[in-house]
């Protein structure tokens, strides 16, 4: 990789990490050396998205690729301390989204799943770099627990394919926004993602006396924000022209349509 691109990738992720709050998290625990801590997951997430290039870029995926691709992110996993069987669970969401990415070859459309088991698995990359986190910190559960970034997930990937949905018709992205606007039309389209997002909103508020600490208080605060800047951005995308352009998206070229 030149080191342009190289920069622009690291770019990516540190923004990346900051929205997902990972130096937040980081900080809060009792990790030591917490500045090579995080460039071991900086590492690690460009391995990850080395792995999406792949799915991404090419209809046909091949397999040598494919080991190439887990044999740097296992590469990167071991300097975590992570044995054989921690890998193996640290790495299932992965290949589970890997799974739903590759089906789109056999003509299943991401929207055989629903938005809920879709946008969890989507989120697979954060979980593992909080997992990891913990698995260093046997305590930071003790402060934050995976279940408190549960709608916090849902609704930042939400957002993600909301962000990127033009540009993801460059590429052979199984962005379920994408798939949504192409089969249902643009105002069904828009109309499920506004109820779908109203109902991940309405559901986490009922929940919240769990948030009671102030590091909790911090993440059903910025869930809520996550929330009201997601249902903006919804909102613009579906002003803009191009949205009446995504049947002529990439993935359509090879994805039948007509069968979905």
């Amino acid at each position: 990789m030149k080191r342009k691109e190289e920069k622009k990738l690291e770019k990516k992720i540190h923004d990346l990490f900051d929205l997902r709050a990972i130096p937040w998290m980081l900080e809060l625990s009792g990790i030591r050396k917490k500045k090579k801590f995080l460039g071991k997951l900086v590492d690690l997430q460009k391995a990850i998205y080395l792995l999406d290039h792949t799915l991404e870029s090419k209809w046909k995926v091949s397999d040598k690729k494919l080991k190439k691709n887990w044999k740097a992110i296992y590469r990167e996993l071991e300097r975590f301390n992570v044995n054989h069987r921690e890998r193996k669970g640290f790495c299932s969401a992965i290949l589970q989204y890997q799974k739903h990415e590759l089906n789109l070859r056999k003509n299943r459309s991401p929207l055989e799943l629903s938005m809920d088991f879709l946008y969890f698995y989507k989120s697979c990359d954060v979980k593992l770099m909080r997992g990891l986190m913990q698995h260093e910190d046997k305590d930071l559960k003790k402060i934050i627990h995976p279940r408190d970034w549960f709608t916090f997930d849902l609704i930042t990937e939400l957002n993600d394919d909301i962000a990127d949905v033009f540009e993801d018709m460059d590429t052979y992205n199984g962005n379920r926004l994408l798939f949504e606007i192409a089969i249902l039309g643009p105002e069904e389209a828009l109309d499920r993602y506004r109820s779908y997002l109203e109902q991940l909103l309405s559901a986490f508020k009922e929940q919240k006396h769990h948030f009671k600490s102030p590091h909790r208080k911090w993440i059903y605060d910025e869930t809520l924000e996550m929330g009201f800047q997601t249902r903006q951005l919804l909102e613009v995308q579906f002003q803009d022209s191009r949205i009446d352009e995504v049947r002529s998206a990439r993935i359509f070229k090879k994805f039948d349509l007509k069968s979905s």
